[in-house]
């Protein structure tokens, strides 16, 4: 893994997925001067090359739809990559009006908290996900209090990103700031 990043922002209005960012199969599009995940009937995730410890990491995050199900989000410290899968922690929204946080590992995914969002599942949510050793806390729309707060050292280090999951999703803003010095 390469050095510990200190900041990485993009809201994609220059119309590209820059070079950071693994695209495989071309799943990404920022045409529309969004981060566009095409649907997927699998978890299909992609990550930026910088990697981050003690973080936190903001985006702009809507559905595109909730008519099957499914659920979008972002990845931190992930890790192992395993068919456009990663290894580390995936925090999702889904129609169902509920923010899940779970671990995928080689034991599978496994969700370790969820929490109702308390708001419509439509429409843009700001997500902002901190980590802290291993404190985790996840926010939504309401930057004042957690919807989520766990303790899990399962993965300390690792890339961050955004994933879908049987839909697909738009991100409009998309950033990752380090929360202890680099050396």
């Amino acid at each position: 893994m390469a050095n510990l990043a200190e900041s990485y922002e993009t809201d994609f209005q220059d119309g590209h997925v820059d070079e950071l960012w693994e695209n495989s199969g071309r799943f990404l599009n920022a045409s529309s001067k969004a981060l566009v995940a095409a649907p997927s009937k699998r978890l299909r995730a992609n990550v930026f090359r910088m990697p981050f410890a003690e973080m936190t990491l903001e985006a702009s995050i809507a559905l595109d739809n909730g008519t099957h199900g499914g659920s979008a989000g972002l990845i931190i410290h992930a890790t192992e990559i395993k068919q456009a899968v990663y290894f580390g922690y995936y925090v999702a929204i889904n129609p169902a009006g509920f923010v899940v946080f779970s671990r995928l590992d080689w034991d599978g995914l496994k969700e370790l908290v969820r929490a109702p969002l308390g708001t419509p599942w439509r429409g843009f949510h700001y997500m902002r996900v901190q980590a802290f050793e291993d404190d985790l806390r996840v926010f939504v729309d309401d930057l004042k209090r957690p919807k989520i707060a766990l303790k899990d050292w399962s993965y300390a280090v690792g890339y961050s990103g955004v994933f879908v999951n049987q839909t697909g999703a738009t991100f409009r803003k998309f950033s990752a700031l380090s929360t202890m010095s680099v050396n």
